[in-house]
């Protein structure tokens, strides 16, 4: 399954979801809002086709998915709003030498992280 989320002030809102990546990519076409695609199904048990998965969602999301985690349950992660300048859902990442407010999509143990048009 796809999945068709859209980014709004730090916020995912209106969610759908496709049999096909073809029809998700159909309808982002009129997406309002930064709009991301993501596989919602599955994930193959061999690297490399979990590499050519990774690879066909980069491709088809105009906007970059900067990390992916693999294998860390998020799904109870909470932010403390007294310490992060990040707005919505938007967390402080500090990687690679540069400070960036992002958000995450989590199906199972798969994360997909996205940036979220601000510094932290």
């Amino acid at each position: 399954m796809w999945i068709l989320i859209t980014l709004e002030n730090g916020l995912w809102v209106d969610k759908k979801s496709f049999n096909t990546i073809e029809e998700c990519e159909s309808s982002q076409k009129s997406a309002t809002g930064i709009s991301y695609i993501f596989y919602d199904g599955e994930f193959p048990a061999d690297i490399q086709e979990q590499n050519l998965l990774l690879e066909k969602i980069n491709d088809v999301n105009d906007n970059p998915i900067s990390m992916v985690t693999v294998g860390l349950d998020l799904s109870t992660s909470k932010k403390d709003v007294h310490a992060s300048t990040c707005s919505g859902d938007c967390y402080c990442v500090i990687a690679n030498g540069s400070r960036r407010c992002e958000t995450k999509y989590c199906s199972g143990s798969w994360c997909w992280w996205v940036p979220c048009g601000s510094s932290c």
